[in-house]
């Protein structure tokens, strides 16, 4: 009896130290957002510029819905912190005329592999502004 009720101590202890994607570590995520100006008769590109006070949101792990949102900076710029390691995915949503909603998520996906580590996503997210 009593072996039993140490390894069940034991297995609990274990998996509440374990730490899902989320907040409360100390590891961040940053990226910048662009936003191109479509031209509304030709669809071009009629200007870029970096996004301020853009919306962006952040799911952790495998959630379905958002976990956080936080706007971008003057130039584009944003950062999720205090972050354990795991997947993450980042979202902001672009102008989309053959939507049904008139917009679409723009996805990306990051993972923090390393406590105490700033990921930064490669790439800028573009949005567009029809």
């Amino acid at each position: 009896m009593r072996l039993s009720l140490m390894f069940a101590l034991f297995i609990l202890l274990a998996t509440a130290c374990s730490k899902e994607p989320g907040v409360g570590g100390n590891s961040t995520i940053t990226g910048k957002v662009i936003v191109q100006e479509l031209d509304p008769f030709t669809g071009e590109v009629s200007s870029t510029y970096e996004a301020q006070e853009e919306r962006v949101y952040i799911i952790y792990g495998d959630n379905e819905i958002f976990d956080d949102e936080i706007r971008t900076h003057y130039d584009g710029r944003f950062q999720f912190s205090e972050l354990f390691k795991g997947s993450y995915t980042v979202y902001v949503y672009s102008d989309c005329s053959a939507c049904p909603s008139g917009s679409e998520a723009i996805l990306t996906t990051i993972e923090i592999t390393e406590n105490n580590s700033e990921v930064e996503i490669s790439e800028d997210i573009i949005i567009k502004n029809l």
